[in-house]
């Protein structure tokens, strides 16, 4: 592992296409997935050389996450989808229902954590305020996930409906 390693670290440092060393930075993400600091530092790499890719935004944040640094984790997920950088490797277009639903609920656990671990006693009404508006738009962007996931499912009922049933050959002589 330790060769693969030094193999696409010195592979980034190349001429070689964007393309090419995007996936190898989120190779290397991947295979260092419980060293945050490195999951950071090549999701960073991965976004200068392609910064309207989602996965390293959402790996990045997840890291911080994990590390339990909620307000990166929030501040990163939020630019990600306020961008609305939302494609996919290979220049896939990605199924937003199900490349958004993962961060999203990475996002609405960070800021219910955040709220958890604050002293909410010293915050000014203006901020309580905030913070609940913020909170009840959570509920509202999760009630929305619930609907397209229910309407998801809806359809893929009734296309089974439809589908002719498939017959099993019975291999018993």
């Amino acid at each position: 592992m330790d060769k693969a390693r030094k193999y696409f670290d010195e592979f980034l440092e190349t001429d070689s296409p964007v393309e090419e060393r995007h996936s190898a930075c989120m190779y290397l993400a991947n295979i260092n997935a419980k060293d945050y600091s490195k999951v950071i530092e090549y999701s960073k790499k991965a976004i200068e050389l392609m910064p309207d890719y989602a996965e390293p935004f959402f790996k990045m944040a997840w890291a911080y996450f994990q590390r339990g640094n909620y307000r990166k984790c929030i501040e990163i997920s939020e630019f990600a989808f306020n961008e609305k950088i939302l494609r996919a490797p290979f220049g896939t277009p990605s199924n937003v229902l199900e490349f958004s639903l993962y961060p999203s609920r990475i996002l609405e656990e960070a800021k219910a954590k955040e709220v958890a671990n604050m002293d909410i006693s010293k915050l000014s009404v203006s901020e309580l305020k905030a913070l609940a508006y913020d909170q009840i738009s959570l509920m509202e962007q999760s009630q929305m996930n619930l609907k397209l996931i229910n309407e998801e499912i809806n359809k893929k009922r009734q296309a089974n409906l439809f589908e002719k049933p498939v017959k099993i050959k019975n291999t018993k002589k």
